[in-house]
């Protein structure tokens, strides 16, 4: 029996009883928002084609991941022992090189898992049904992604697997890309969850947030919950795979990013 577990990056979670956990303040999902809120002001986001921005507070080098997305451009050591990164980051581009259904690059990207469970006869049905007919692999993924953004109510509430996020309708953004890539790999196109942030316009700062990756002769990154087909320059990739979400634990609540270049 399980009494007590800390992670590594502080969080602390214990038994106790159902009074006891009934007595403390909840925190509710719009306080967690507000509490791991990165303020930054930036002008009409959804039309930006490329950002410059300086992430400050950073536990070691290298933690920011770089792809065909974003780059770092200067890395630096400060005098409190952190570390400060000038990152590059553009919106998605256009396909250039399409492959056919099913991909073959990438197999363990194709496989089940208890939260995205792709071989489940529901998922692969329902993905056989929006993969049908498509030429290529991208025009696959992108039915896949309208449909999920089409069909799935927007909910602040706990993440949860693939086919419960297709069984309920209604989850936060986690829950959607579980489902996008359940139906993707399920369909034959490899993909994996991505954790990261982006902007708010309504907070007037980045938040938390989980977004899909798929592999259709080159990598593309896509966004089920807000309907982008090509992900826009304020989404910072922080992580990937299904561990991705553990490891924004290294930047809640410490990052502070400064728009440098618009």
């Amino acid at each position: 029996s399980v009494i007590k577990e800390i992670s590594t990056q502080g969080f602390e979670s214990r038994q106790e009883s159902k009074e006891a956990a009934l007595a403390e303040e909840t925190l509710t999902m719009s306080s967690f928002i507000t509490l791991t809120l990165v303020k930054a002001e930036i002008a009409s986001p959804d039309t930006k084609r490329r950002l410059v921005l300086k992430l400050s507070h950073l536990g070691a080098p290298g933690l920011i991941p770089t792809d065909h997305r974003q780059r770092i451009l200067k890395s630096e050591k400060e005098s409190d022992q952190t570390y400060t990164a000038t990152l590059e980051v553009n919106s998605e581009s256009a396909v250039r090189h399409r492959m056919p259904l099913p991909v073959k690059s990438f197999p363990e990207l194709l496989a089940d898992s208890p939260e995205i469970q792709s071989d489940h006869p529901e998922i692969r049905a329902l993905a056989l049904q929006l993969v049908k007919g498509r030429k290529d692999a991208w025009e696959a993924a992108l039915s896949i992604n309208r449909w999920v953004y089409k069909n799935m109510g927007k909910a602040l509430v706990d993440t949860v697997t693939a086919l419960d996020a297709l069984h309920d309708r209604r989850w936060e953004c986690q829950s959607h890309t579980n489902l996008f890539v359940a139906l993707a790999r399920a369909g034959g196109i490899p993909s994996r969850v991505v954790n990261g942030l982006v902007y708010s316009n309504e907070y007037k700062g980045f938040l938390y947030h989980a977004w899909p990756e798929v592999y259709v002769g080159e990598w593309r990154a896509l966004d089920p919950t807000f309907g982008q087909d090509l992900v826009d320059a304020t989404h910072i990739k922080l992580g990937d795979g299904e561990a991705g979400p553990l490891k924004l634990g290294e930047f809640i609540g410490r990052l502070e990013i400064e728009l440098i270049d618009k």
